[in-house]
């Protein structure tokens, strides 16, 4: 009989001391494999047919915003967690036009992105990653402008870094 996670195993009754020992390590390999995926995008690599798809759908979702404005940062997320292998050249220029816009044009669904960073604070890197001095200058002042306002103690670390990254994408 085989008794996990904070429960004795009997060894010697069974006598299958080294069945035991393998059969936990694989347990904790698969659940440390598990755990080490959960919150973070998938690690892949970024083939021709990948970038592809990721500058096509970053593409979409740019005119998306643009056109209703009806994007959600639940839909940014999973295109991160889709397409992070292939965040470099116009894929990224893609996330950062998309990060910057969605702050900009978005700003009072920012406790839905304050939501997504701490379920996944990856997540959080990848946005204040993308707002950089590739950005629109106007929509980074009103970035700006906007993390000023923050008044709930919620959001207010977030917008600090919000407002340091809009800070360093001005200055470049």
């Amino acid at each position: 009989m085989l008794w996990m996670w904070g429960t004795r195993t009997t060894t010697r009754e069974s006598g299958h001391h080294g069945v035991l020992a393998l059969l936990g390590i694989g347990v904790l390999v698969l659940s440390t494999a598990t755990c080490r995926t959960r919150g973070t995008a998938s690690v892949q690599s970024c083939t021709t047919e990948l970038s592809s798809r990721a500058e096509t759908a970053v593409g979409q979702a740019i005119g998306a915003l643009r056109s209703r404005g009806a994007l959600e940062w639940k839909e940014v997320h999973s295109l991160y967690r889709q397409h992070a292998a292939c965040d470099d050249g116009s894929v990224a220029e893609g996330f950062d036009d998309l990060i910057v816009g969605m702050l900009a044009r978005r700003w009072r669904t920012l406790d839905s992105l304050s939501g997504l960073t701490v379920l996944d604070s990856s997540f959080e890197s990848f946005v204040l990653r993308h707002i950089s001095a590739t950005a629109d200058d106007d929509e980074l002042r009103r970035i700006q402008a906007s993390s000023h306002g923050c008044s709930s103690d919620d959001l207010a670390r977030l917008c600090e870094r919000i407002e340091v990254a809009c800070d360093r994408a001005l200055a470049e």
